[in-house]
């Protein structure tokens, strides 16, 4: 595709602008090349006896008994997200088999069990004019909570005997490629896939194996994400992030020159303050909010700082959650909000806990979301996060409160912000 087998693997970033720009986002150009990516891993399979999305969306592929038994139906929403699910499970422990999948409750997880992610899905068909091919004759009638989907079922005989393995192994022992059931970087439809397998399975001339190549180009510079306050840039614990220096310590030769250091690089050690406090703040040596990182692009570096590091993109379209601001929240709310602050329970006895599209509402500080987990008697203590003197997420020394990785706080206006016409004022209300 690009002529040369390292060029993403040297410069992974090249995936957003390699090929024909087609739009801009965030003020950056981008190629067409992501939405390729995307369709590939649609198309994709995960394992040997699972299907691809699209075979699922098009109906390709025809669920079993034990699969149905699990609630699983060709074309259907819940389908497509138990087979994500299962997925992203054996992505994650790979070698561990199916145990996996089966610890990973799809009706369980709070994005889909409150219907986001089915609204979601809906949204996107209705924007390209689609009929949704599994809402029903009634809108509605389809439940995309997907609350009765079960976890997909480890494969059977009759899947492994029928349903092709697709994916290979090298053998150093044998010489020879083999087939297997668990996911690997060889698949068998894709081309020069099966070549690779061979080349690497061959113990002649390693200097010359794929596997040896590959990992000579292999890139191993420190990623960093540039700090910016007006893209809010999420940051975990440990997350590098690069400050751009001044004119005064890179002008235009040393922008230009790639094998100059460009920026100045901090690990970020307190999460839930790192997307609102600079890494240059004055008090970071009392707060220790940031930490200098230099061990890759020390000054005295003679080995070309500049190409130690290299600066990521932050994820695209990061999750967003609705929250409360927990220093504006009056005692009256405290209570008022403590069931929408509950996550789902099955064995609640509060049917708005246990509804499974029960909407989720958290808790914002700095631009983060927060839970409470506090416990009393072994049971989540909501009140207690609340209790007079207890502290926010912000100050929180006790442990009450866990940040959302990865996830955004969206704060909710409070009702006489958002529908200020709707208040009576205050001296026509005295008067009657």
């Amino acid at each position: 595709m690009t002529g040369k087998e390292d060029t993403f693997g040297k410069n992974p970033e090249k995936v957003m602008t390699e090929g024909n720009i087609i739009g801009e986002f965030e003020g950056r150009q981008i190629s067409g090349m992501p939405i390729a990516v995307a369709l590939w891993r649609y198309t994709q399979y995960y394992h040997s006896y699972l299907p691809s999305m699209h075979d699922v969306i098009v109906g390709m592929w025809k669920p079993r008994d034990h699969e149905k038994a699990a609630g699983l139906e060709e074309g259907k929403f819940c389908s497509v997200v138990s087979l994500v699910v299962a997925m992203s499970a054996l992505r994650a422990a790979p070698g561990k088999g199916w145990a996996p999948v089966k610890a990973k409750l799809i009706n369980q997880t709070s994005f889909i069990a409150d219907g986001t992610l089915g609204e979601a899905y809906r949204n996107i068909y209705r924007a390209f004019g689609i009929r949704i091919a599994d809402q029903g004759t009634k809108e509605g009638e389809y439940d995309y909570a997907c609350s009765k989907t079960k976890n997909w079922p480890e494969p059977d005989a009759k899947d492994t005997k029928s349903r092709q393995m697709i994916f290979l192994k090298p053998n150093t022992s044998t010489g020879k490629c083999e087939f297997t059931a668990e996911k690997s970087a060889y698949n068998a439809f894709q081309e020069g896939d099966v070549k690779r397998c061979f080349m690497d399975s061959t113990t002649a001339d390693k200097d010359k194996t794929m596997s040896t190549r590959r990992a000579s180009i292999a890139d191993d510079r420190q990623a960093c994400k540039l700090w910016d306050i007006k893209s809010q840039v999420m940051f975990e614990k440990n997350d590098i992030a690069c400050v751009p220096l001044d004119k005064t310590k890179c002008d235009d030769k040393c922008l230009a020159d790639p094998k100059t250091k460009k920026h100045m690089i901090f690990k970020c050690l307190k999460a839930k303050d790192c997307m609102q406090t600079s890494p240059l703040d004055k008090n970071n040596a009392t707060t220790k909010i940031w930490e200098e990182d230099k061990s890759k692009v020390a000054d005295n570096n003679t080995t070309d700082p500049g190409l130690k590091y290299k600066v990521e993109r932050a994820p695209i379209g990061a999750k967003e959650v609705d929250c409360i601001d927990f220093k504006v929240m009056t005692a009256e709310e405290k209570t008022r909000f403590k069931t929408k602050m509950t996550p789902y329970d099955k064995n609640s006895a509060d049917p708005a806990i246990k509804d499974p599209k029960k909407t989720m509402l958290y808790v914002c500080s700095k631009g983060r979301a927060f839970k409470c987990i506090k416990q009393d008697k072994g049971k989540l203590d909501i009140e207690g996060c609340f209790a007079g003197g207890e502290k926010g997420p912000a100050d929180d020394t006790k442990g009450n409160w866990e940040m959302l990785p990865m996830t955004k706080g969206k704060v909710q206006p409070k009702f006489e912000d958002k529908y200020p016409d709707c208040l009576v004022p205050k001296g026509m209300r005295d008067s009657e």
